[in-house]
């Protein structure tokens, strides 16, 4: 959809939302702004893995973790958020929704609320200030720079 206003003419994909960078932004609710279904509940690239509730789609390039985060909030989705050992162990190597760039040492979701399921590699987190972003290697969570290029899955939230 073409939108005009004030002279300047934008692009508005479908399911689009804002970013602005923050992490408060929940992930797909299954609603847009107006209540209609988010544009990746329509989306034959989101599907269901090993019988959990939310619909997924893996990314198809390697990118930072906020490239990542914009790829899936175009398509009315969030990074996901592992929330059990077996969803954690349906992808291996992929970017999360968890960061802890606001303040160090203190995981939150990109729901922006607490991390309570961190299941850390053995001694990590360990990359201080120069590491804010967590990424899953199948059983555990390791944090790693959020300018690393790596792959990453986007969850559809069904309500």
């Amino acid at each position: 959809m073409v939108l005009a206003g004030c002279g300047r003419i934008a692009f508005d994909p479908i399911g689009a939302t804002p970013d602005d960078g923050g992490t408060t932004d929940g992930p797909g609710d299954g609603a847009g702004p107006d209540g209609t279904p988010s544009a990746c509940l329509a989306s034959s690239a989101y599907t269901t893995k090993a019988g959990l509730a939310n619909r997924y789609r893996e990314g198809v390039a390697l990118v930072s973790w906020s490239v990542a985060r914009s790829m899936c909030k175009a398509d009315g989705a969030d990074l996901w958020i592992p929330q059990s050992a077996l969803e954690l162990s349906t992808w291996s190597g992929d970017w999360i929704g968890v960061t802890d760039e606001i303040v160090e040492d203190v995981w939150v979701t990109v729901e922006g609320v607490p991390a309570t399921f961190l299941p850390w590699e053995p001694a990590q987190p360990d990359g201080g200030p120069s590491e804010n972003c967590a990424r899953s290697t199948g059983v555990f969570l390791e944090d790693r720079a959020c300018s690393d290029a790596r792959d990453f899955v986007c969850e559809c939230v069904v309500n």
